[in-house]
């Protein structure tokens, strides 16, 4: 009785993914990112035939590829973001869903699921791409690969979280302009702020709102990957997990909250 009770109350959410997901699926989107990707492989492996791969391009080659990968699911994660809710709203299609048994909750929670596990699958999709046809050093660490492509899965699911709680209370040109800002440079921006708080008599309280910042480059495993640095202690691994997923949550909370009042 009460497994059936949990499976009711969860499908509304897989029900709103999946067409979520669907739709993902017909957009051109994920195949124009998949080419490119194709692309960047075939260059690989005509330089491997060619006999021009040494270790260093070797290295250059595979940081290069990752970051790709990583770059193009994160642009997949902020259109599908941006464009969702308003997307609903400005087509009236919001009514009729939410007329079923669905609440404003669970329409946040399935449009995150779709976005998180569609730009999810294409990473991991476009990382094979570009990472097998690589010539790998064999001081390269699997576990510390396996740590950064869990912390990138988070990574684009805060991201999701982000451009959706951004799509509800601003355009959407504003909304991929500040994901891209907050994505690329919000490391940056981090440390310049900290290095200033401390020179500042508010030190504490900058310090505090600093923290509210989400900071990806702590997600960002690529570049210690191919210096073949040892993997992250497992207290450091945990604690950025926790961050990104606890950031996540947080983000979701508020767009919860203002889809709640929102007037429609």
């Amino acid at each position: 009785m009460t497994s059936r009770a949990g499976s009711d109350r969860y499908a509304p959410v897989s029900l709103v993914a999946w067409s979520v997901f669907i739709e993902a699926l017909r957009r051109k989107d994920f195949y124009v990112l998949l080419i490119m990707g194709a692309l960047f492989a075939a260059g690989v492996i005509i330089a491997r035939v060619s006999g021009t791969m040494t270790e260093a391009t070797g290295v250059f080659l595979l940081n290069l590829g990752m970051s790709i990968s990583f770059l193009f699911a994160a642009i997949l994660a902020a259109v599908m973001s941006v464009r969702m809710m308003p997307g609903e709203l400005e087509q009236r299609t919001i009514h009729p869903l939410l007329a079923k048994p669905v609440s404003r909750a669970q329409v946040i929670f399935g449009k995150w699921i779709a976005t998180s596990a569609s730009s999810s699958a294409a990473m991991l999709v476009l990382f094979l791409i570009v990472y097998l046809p690589v010539p790998k050093n064999g001081s390269l660490s699997f576990f510390l690969l396996l740590q950064a492509i869990i912390l990138k899965i988070v990574a684009l699911g805060l991201l999701g979280a982000i451009g959706m709680l951004f799509s509800l209370i601003m355009p959407r040109a504003l909304n991929l302009v500040l994901l891209a800002f907050i994505y690329t440079l919000s490391g940056t921006v981090s440390t310049f702020l900290r290095a200033k708080a401390m020179r500042s008599s508010l030190q504490d309280v900058w310090l505090w709102l600093i923290r509210y910042i989400p900071n990806f480059d702590l997600m960002d495993l690529t570049k210690r990957f191919t210096d073949g640095a040892p993997p992250l202690a497992g207290p450091q691994f945990i604690g950025i997990l926790a961050y990104g997923i606890v950031a996540t949550i947080f983000a979701l909370a508020i767009s919860c909250r203002i889809f709640e009042r929102k007037a429609l």
